[in-house]
């Protein structure tokens, strides 16, 4: 095992030498850098289940932005994405994720189910826009190309979970 000093680094590693950085893996030597996974598994009744690799794609920013991370409450009325202290015109990557249904304790009652299937999400980019819809516990990510983005909720208040990235 190398030696190791009081910040649990290896000896004589320099967290200011770019050479040294790319040897720990970091994307640090490079500037900051995202990775996102994607991977989709479908499963149908008396076929064999169909998975697609897993779709990897990196996002290098080009802002140093800290994210806006937020827990909202969306309702049937249109509103525009909280974008927080992302500047206009900065604004690179928003992640979007309906918490509906998620850290349940409980079994819920048929009429419950029923109504907590319909707590869907809708994000739109113009008013006219029939835009996207996130069923409970479903996520949606996007670069949007300037200002506009909102969102509502096809039935009721629904839980949220909003992350916005710099360019």
């Amino acid at each position: 095992m190398p030696e190791e000093n009081e910040l649990h680094l290896p000896k004589g590693f320099d967290p200011k030498n770019p050479e040294h950085l790319a040897k720990q893996g970091t994307a640090l030597a490079e500037g900051d850098r995202m990775t996102c996974h994607l991977a989709v598994h479908h499963e149908s009744q008396g076929e064999e289940p169909l998975t697609t690799p897993p779709l990897p794609f990196v996002y290098r920013p080009t802002t140093r932005h800290q994210p806006y991370v937020r827990r909202v409450v969306i309702t049937p009325e249109a509103k525009p994405v909280d974008v927080g202290w992302i500047p206009e015109g900065e604004v690179g990557f928003v992640f979007i994720q309906n918490r509906t249904g998620l850290g349940r304790q409980r079994q819920l009652s048929e009429e419950e189910r029923k109504i907590e299937e319909g707590k869907w999400i809708v994000v739109r980019r113009t008013p006219d826009d029939p835009g996207y819809e996130l069923p409970p516990k479903a996520s949606f990510f996007a670069f949007p190309r300037g200002p506009g983005l909102t969102v509502e909720s096809t039935q009721g208040e629904i839980k949220a979970s909003i992350i916005v990235y710099g360019k």
